[in-house]
């Protein structure tokens, strides 16, 4: 039976209470009468804060620009110089733009059409104020940009050179999964002359016979292509495909090695491993793992960090991983799949779950061409960015109040967890209250349903209106001096209260909470008493 049922105005004394809470995220893996009662046993486009214990929705995804070939989001690079400078490059289809703001895009250089170029923040080459740009399809030599050139990278091999990852550290450039003058060498590393990244070598291993700062060149021990490389807590990682995870070692050409780091595990995927700050965090199949855990204490369940979301995510794989330092949050996106688990990092420790899901009805599907973090071009803010076929591009956690990409709205919802009900064939009114903040001018509806499960089950809702309270005039109206346009709503941000009642008979209940809209809410907590109805 599905009914819904018109908010009542009073909350009689209550048998029994039960409060709502939030601030944790999903948790599918354990039963739902045994997850913390903040944490949701099913949600979709929540946020979470390590501060803030409210349910509320992610912010939407805003189109910020597109571009003038309309051509499909491949890639990106950006470079922040050492006097501050930051200029930003986008990859549409097989024309690379400098874009000064989001009006303005600048044609720079061309490529080819199926290039994936890659310029990351880690990239940068700080001694000659320059970004080095690999290529994860491996077909466009690396590239360089100065701020004003995009040319190709000056280097003293014969030919061509092609790598599909690069990363800066200890004054050197590593270059992994190679194509020197055609010849194709996917499982080694390339490690530059300190000081110069343009001075490489391809055929000599480091050797007590070199200088300290000579160029070399090191294999995989395991012989396969390399898959992923990044740094944290002194360890420079690379990952093999379908091998294993290995750590660069040593201090000069003279001792530097690969060597194991954790055998019977890799990143899946072409982009599932990337540095969280003071960790590496990495997609296999079907989990997400700390390697810093790993590195500490082996393979155990302590390394695995959606080990509360195991069983939602068992099947994925091909993970794609971008990291927001100003966020703190770790976006996960699965090969192929219409969505995107978010690892928010101050909850990681807590005990509480970190995980959002985010989903959306907007064309992008949650799956874009290309994702990534940088420096906002024209606010100077970190964000995550994305793209789609045509040349748009999106930033996420935008500001926009349209919904996703400024047109389509935005589902969110959780499920709380099992909460037991006093009796066992009573018929109750459950009757209760919303307490939330409203944000200034907007309104949204909340529909409220009692899963009732046990010898009966069946659903009741109700559907909540949360928006400004009413009150009398203040200097002839709503608002300061009655125009509306001096000093705002004077009620904006005060907390408010909605009261409801639904009836049902069950053994345990479960909450489900949606809400609907491009409106921003903020609900505290729910709260409700059961009495015996009659």
């Amino acid at each position: 039976m599905v009914g819904k049922v018109a908010p009542r105005t009073t909350i009689a004394s209550n048998e029994s209470e039960i409060k709502l809470r939030f601030g944790g995220g999903m948790n599918t893996r354990a039963s739902s009468d045994e997850i913390d009662e903040r944490e949701c046993a099913d949600g979709i486009n929540f946020d979470l804060d390590l501060g803030n214990t409210q349910f509320r929705p992610r912010k939407p995804f805003d189109l910020v620009a597109t571009t003038a070939n309309a051509g499909r989001i491949n890639g990106y690079a950006q470079l922040i110089k050492t006097d501050g400078t930051v200029t930003t490059l986008i990859q549409a289809a097989g024309v690379v733009y400098q874009v000064t703001d989001w009006d303005t895009f600048v044609q720079v250089g061309t490529c080819s059409t199926s290039a994936r170029l890659r310029g990351h923040r880690w990239h940068i080459w700080n001694l000659d104020d320059v970004v080095l740009i690999s290529d994860l399809a491996g077909v466009e030599q690396v590239l360089q940009w100065d701020g004003t050139t995009l040319s190709t990278l000056y280097h003293n091999l014969a030919g061509s050179f092609i790598a599909k990852y690069i990363y800066v550290e200890d004054e050197r450039a590593y270059y992994a999964n190679c194509i020197s003058n055609g010849t194709s060498t996917p499982h080694v590393i390339v490690g530059s002359e300190r000081s110069d990244y343009t001075v490489l070598d391809t055929g000599t291993r480091p050797a007590s016979t070199l200088n300290d700062a000579d160029a070399f060149f090191l294999p995989m021990p395991d012989l396969k292509p390399i898959n992923g490389i990044a740094g944290a807590f002194g360890v420079i990682a690379i990952s093999t495909k379908r091998g294993q995870m290995f750590q660069l070692t040593g201090n000069t050409s003279k001792d530097y090695a690969i060597d194991s780091l954790f055998y019977g595990s890799y990143a899946d995927g072409d982009e599932s491993m990337v540095s969280s700050g003071n960790d590496i965090v990495y997609g296999r199949q079907g989990r997400l793992e700390s390697l810093k855990a790993t590195n500490d204490y082996g393979d155990v369940e302590t390394n695995d960090l959606s080990v509360k979301i195991s069983n939602s995510i068992e099947t994925y794989e091909d993970w794609r991983m971008v990291y927001s330092s100003r966020h703190q949050r770790v976006y996960c996106q699965p090969g192929d799949q219409t969505l995107m688990w978010v690892f928010h990092k101050p909850l990681a420790d807590s005990g509480i779950s970190p995980w959002m899901k985010w989903t959306t009805t907007h064309d992008l599907a949650m799956n874009p061409t290309t994702m990534w973090t940088m420096i906002d071009p024209e606010d100077g803010l970190e964000y995550l960015y994305g793209g789609d076929a045509t040349g748009n591009i999106y930033r996420f956690e935008g500001s926009g109040t349209s919904g996703d990409g400024g047109t389509d709205t935005i589902v969110a919802n959780r499920t709380s967890k099992m909460y037991s009900a006093p009796g066992l064939s009573q018929m109750f009114d459950l009757q209760g209250a919303v307490k939330f903040r409203p944000v200034t001018g907007e309104t949204t509806d909340l529909n409220i349903t009692v899963q009732w499960q046990g010898e009966t089950s069946f659903d009741v809702s109700a559907n909540i209106t949360l928006a400004l309270a009413e009150s009398g005039a203040v200097f002839g109206g709503s608002d300061y001096y009655g125009d509306g346009s001096a000093f705002g709503s004077h009620l904006a941000g005060r907390l408010a209260r909605e009261r409801f009642t639904i009836p049902g008979q069950g053994n345990e209940i479960q909450f489900y909470l949606e809400s609907t809209g491009t409106s921003m809410f903020q609900i505290n907590e729910i709260y409700c008493g059961f009495r015996a109805a009659g």
